[in-house]
């Protein structure tokens, strides 16, 4: 019996809801769409929470609509500088708002989202998924944080590195394992399964 076959049967002694399934492209694709849901949903969060704080009016005036016509006036690299420009001129506290507030935002809507009675955020549920620990149980406030912490990384990893393919590298090696975890699921522990009483789990 070689290595292979003392894995495989392992694996089959595992509790159904623990043992890996092949499906491979499936499985990035469902998580996909429901990352980009849920992308959404922050950017309106964060901006609305930007709108209520008075910020977005700091930065783009009373007069919105002559604000954005302004804008497609100018080049790409114009319209970058000026918003540049706009947000060194804010005050101390308006800064820290803005480079906080849609950081405190994910945190709150991913880590308290997966760890409550629903198991998934928005974007998840649309989805039919939900997050586990790696025996199928919902996991807690902590577990979820340290998953969401260590996503939120793959970007700081790309702002000294800018190199595209390492901001989707946590997620990409999903492809490449038995279970189909991406990197935050490994650290945190967790699986995405299917949201129902299905044993086929996406790992």
């Amino acid at each position: 019996m070689n290595d292979l076959d003392i894995t495989d049967q392992r694996e089959t002694n595992l509790p159904p809801d623990r043992r890996p399934t092949n499906i491979g492209w499936k499985v990035f694709w469902r998580r996909a769409f429901a990352f980009l849901i849920d992308g959404l949903l922050m950017s309106i969060f964060t901006v609305l929470a930007l709108i209520a704080t008075g910020v977005i009016h700091k930065i783009m005036g009373s007069d919105l609509t002559g604000f954005l016509q302004s804008q497609n006036e100018l080049m790409p690299e114009e319209q970058v500088a000026l918003m540049q420009k706009k947000i060194n001129e804010l005050a101390f506290q308006d800064k820290l708002i803005l480079t906080y507030c849609p950081l405190i935002l994910s945190w709150l809507y991913f880590s308290f989202l997966e760890s409550s009675e629903s198991q998934a955020t928005l974007g998840k549920r649309l989805m039919n998924l939900k997050v586990t620990d790696l025996d199928g149980r919902p996991i807690n406030l902590v577990r979820a944080s340290v998953r969401h912490l260590v996503k939120m990384s793959y970007s700081l990893v790309y702002s000294f590195l800018p190199f595209l393919p390492l901001l989707f590298i946590g997620y990409l090696i999903a492809l490449f394992n038995t279970r189909h975890q991406t990197l935050h699921d490994m650290i945190g522990r967790c699986l995405v399964k299917f949201n129902s009483e299905e044993t086929q789990s996406l790992k």
